[in-house]
């Protein structure tokens, strides 16, 4: 129940000023904030509880080893840079990046951007203004951040997926709504997989298999190296791997029922340089165009 004191303050001088107003609400929440600090449990055996589980998340952080993954380094610094096209008509063009290392929550992560964007003609028939960003960590190639920030055609979407290797969580906000669940313990997101399986020594004939989450969900990722050819782009020519990614339906940065095939350059770099969707409206490609590095 409202104190009286502040009950009395709730006046019709204080509806219509703005400047008492404020100084109601600053008085309000200073003197529940009060309340709230200068509170002591009155059980000891709740506090003692608080404590104990306090505890066991530390102990499980300091003694957590995270997995050392051993692959093809990944470049720190990198710019891809393709022309996007539907049916052959040039729609627009999209950017992988790499740029860099950050902190997050203590762990050096490999920053990826990604900027899908159709051309200003076609925005008339359907604009897109696409942004993802993930954070795959140093040491152990895992996911740790997925930030998207879609727009489509008319459709939006705020998404950000935080993941935490040592509670096998994740934390999802998405337009304004949050939620928790379980994951595996390493997973990746629609883009970190990408970047995963460049780290590979990747054999024709053979399936890989990872650990994917969007959105609520994690499922395996199947990936089949199907054969090796010779694949020319506006950036050159290049002999490719090509790839077989099984994307689950609405996977978040590429929505897609049909089958997608990527190339990636046959060497420890496995660059992609073309990409290949087919939808229930034709096919859509990307080609890359331009490769920059610091």
């Amino acid at each position: 129940m409202m104190p009286k004191r502040i009950k009395s303050l709730n006046c019709h001088c204080v509806r219509g000023n703005p400047v008492i107003k404020t100084v109601v609400i600053f008085f309000c929440i200073f003197l529940f904030a009060s309340n709230i600090l200068s509170y002591e449990p009155q059980s000891s055996f709740l506090a003692e509880k608080l404590k104990a589980e306090r505890a066991r998340i530390q102990s499980g952080k300091d003694s957590f080893v995270w997995r050392k993954h051993e692959g093809n380094p990944l470049p720190e610094f990198e710019k891809l840079t393709y022309g996007v096209k539907w049916q052959f008509i040039s729609i627009g063009e999209a950017t992988l990046e790499l740029r860099g290392f950050e902190d997050i929550n203590g762990r050096s992560a490999h920053h990826i951007y990604s900027m899908a964007k159709t051309k200003p003609f076609f925005d008339e028939v359907f604009k897109v203004r696409d942004i993802n960003e993930a954070w795959l960590d140093r040491e152990s190639l895992s996911s740790l951040r997925f930030v998207a920030n879609i727009s489509e055609g008319g459709w939006t979407k705020k998404e950000t997926l935080d993941f935490d290797p040592i509670e096998k969580t994740y934390m999802l906000f998405d337009n304004g709504k949050m939620q928790k669940g379980a994951t595996p313990e390493y997973v990746q997101d629609v883009m970190t997989a990408l970047y995963y399986m460049r780290t590979l020594d990747l054999k024709v004939g053979e399936k890989y298999t990872l650990e994917a989450h969007s959105g609520d969900m994690s499922w395996a990722l199947a990936v089949n190296v199907l054969r090796e050819e010779k694949m020319k782009v506006p950036a050159g020519e290049f002999n490719c791997l090509v790839l077989e990614p099984f994307v689950r339906e609405n996977a978040g940065i590429m929505k897609t029922s049909g089958q997608m095939l990527v190339w990636v350059t046959a060497d420890e770099r496995k660059i992609p340089v073309y990409l290949k969707v087919k939808i229930p409206i034709g096919s859509a490609i990307a080609a890359l165009e331009k490769i920059e590095k610091k």
